[in-house]
């Protein structure tokens, strides 16, 4: 465009160029129209770059935050566990009988339950006797109803995405009960995040992650860390109500619009 502009200063003064300004034809050695039409979109460029650095400077700031307050939350969730692990021997409880089939999922036989499955191991091992199980007390083929389709127990139908959490953990990093800290501390971490995200609609990144930090240290709020069944929904509530606070913040597009409903309607299907 500036190079047009230019050429069009070098026009003879006897030519008529409509549109352009009757200094650039009379006067092409002293066009300083021109020169500033020039100067302007240098400076409308210069201010769309500073604009995507500085959006981009403050997306990565965001994102240091995040990931520091996550590091902390699974290191405080993990060590409440321990500790209540601890404390008790086992943070399920009675409720630790009900995941048979993550064992088995964890045991590469497959998220099934199988009434017929009679192993003392597996059994101690449920019962918080035991503080781990090995897969090779398993028989290699285990027969059994899939999880999702058994109503007869109606826990693991309300509970499928627990189960399947439990079981990857268990997959992960061995079938015992101190396993499940590293589940426990990924959820408090993700509990952090939301918080922060939740935080940051009222207040700026240093207040809210000032805010987080004293949330994670309530006593009450390390108190529900290990208990599983309970704890998996806080992530995902305090992750919708950030998401919907963000949406109702800003005006938003359609498809910014339909991209927060998806990411609304994953979060209440973990509820």
């Amino acid at each position: 465009m500036s190079r047009v502009l230019l050429f069009a200063c070098g026009m003879i003064r006897t030519e008529k160029m409509p549109g352009w300004p009757l200094c650039c034809i009379e006067e092409p050695t002293a066009c300083n129209c021109v020169h500033d039409i020039v100067i302007h979109q240098k400076m409308i460029q210069h201010d769309s770059y500073s604009r995507i650095k500085g959006f981009a400077q403050r997306r990565m700031r965001g994102a240091v935050f995040a990931s520091v307050l996550f590091v902390v939350g699974v290191m405080i969730g993990s060590h409440c566990y321990l500790l209540a692990l601890e404390a008790q021997g086992n943070p399920l409880g009675a409720l630790l009988r009900e995941f048979k089939p993550a064992v088995l999922f964890a045991s590469g036989r497959g998220m099934v339950y199988s009434d017929t499955l009679d192993l003392p191991a597996l059994d101690a091992f449920l019962a918080g006797e035991t503080a781990f199980f090995r897969a090779d007390f398993l028989p290699k083929e285990i027969a059994g109803m899939h999880l999702l389709a058994n109503p007869d127990n109606t826990f693991p139908l309300t509970h499928w995405l627990l189960m399947y959490s439990v079981g990857w953990c268990w997959r992960l990093f061995g079938i015992s009960h101190e396993s499940l800290r590293f589940l426990c501390g990924f959820l408090y971490g993700l509990s952090a995040v939301a918080l922060y995200f939740l935080f940051r609609l009222g207040m700026g990144r240093v207040i809210s992650a000032f805010g987080v930090v004293v949330v994670l240290l309530l006593p009450p709020f390390m108190a529900i860390a290990p208990m599983a069944r309970d704890f998996s929904k806080a992530p995902f509530i305090l992750c919708f109500l950030a998401l919907s606070g963000n949406l109702l913040k800003k005006r938003a597009s359609p498809e910014v619009f339909l991209r927060y409903g998806a990411a609304l309607g994953l979060s209440l299907i973990h509820i």
